[in-house]
């Protein structure tokens, strides 16, 4: 399969994913690019991070909270099950 089937295929897979998966697929991307973006440094990456206030930080803890509270977590054999890997 080439760029632009593959390309087709993840987007009419994105268009019809549940937030699980879209997640799932967000941090795929999201460490693929730290990992193979050599140039893309600890301290680059660090300097791109937007400071929290304590409301914003406590707001994140409490909405995490609830996550965990109401089942919405994955461990890691769920992911990897889910990417079939």
């Amino acid at each position: 399969m080439g760029a632009e089937q593959l390309r087709f295929s993840l987007i009419q897979r994105i268009e019809q994913a549940d937030e699980k998966l879209l997640r799932v697929i967000n941090s795929m991307v999201d460490a693929v690019v730290l990992e193979y973006v050599p140039e893309f440094t600890a301290a680059e990456y660090e300097a791109s991070l937007k400071p929290m206030t304590v409301e914003e930080l406590t707001a994140r803890a409490i909405a995490s909270d609830e996550d965990i509270a109401a089942g919405r977590v994955h461990d890691s054999k769920d992911v990897r099950e889910l990417l079939g890997i």
